[in-house]
């Protein structure tokens, strides 16, 4: 009740109204941009595990992790701020958790060319590791800007997957805007 004697508790407030409850937000829908990381595992033209999505390791979310410096990257582009586009794919063995403020893998071991491609709001990055290209336990993936060092876009560290020397390993991250 107010002051005038009229029940007002169904009334919300301008914040209940636009979707905060405390420090949470309930209300609008909001974009996000996230990716989902696809391997395929081939050994001449005869293919051994066909795609599966890879989720973290920690987590076990189908989620990849855009990085802060890889989000400062989308915005230049979206912004028409020179900036480089994704041009490689890496791989490593390291186990630490990704984090927002990663700039590289924790420990690469094979960074090849990779090809992009839009449909619709889905970008998709694609790589392929050639046998004796990246042999040995892969754990982690990021896409970068450059053929060493470079900015990098995002990180998932993943359960291992060893690789073999004749092995291929065909990776797609797929990254979509919601």
């Amino acid at each position: 009740m107010n002051g005038l004697g009229i029940d007002v508790s169904h009334i919300l407030s301008v914040a209940e109204i636009q979707g905060w409850r405390g420090n949470k937000f309930y209300g609008y829908e909001h974009k996000r941009f996230h990716g989902q990381v696809y391997r395929r595992v081939r050994r001449g033209d005869k293919i051994i595990e066909d795609w599966e999505r890879l989720v973290d390791f920690y987590t076990g979310e189908p989620f990849n992790l855009v990085v802060d410096v890889g989000e400062t990257q989308m915005a230049k582009r979206l912004g028409g701020i020179s900036s480089n586009p994704i041009s490689h794919m890496a791989v490593g063995t390291g186990t630490t958790a990704a984090a927002e403020g990663d700039t590289a893998l924790e420990t690469e071991i094979a960074r090849v060319a990779a090809t992009c491609s839009v449909a619709g709001s889905v970008l998709t990055v694609a790589a392929t590791y050639g046998a004796g290209v990246g042999t040995g336990a892969h754990t982690e993936i990021g896409c970068f800007d450059a053929a060493s060092a470079g900015v990098m876009t995002n990180r998932l560290v993943f359960a291992a997957k060893n690789k073999g020397a004749s092995d291929i390993f065909d990776y797609e991250i797929k990254f979509t805007f919601e």
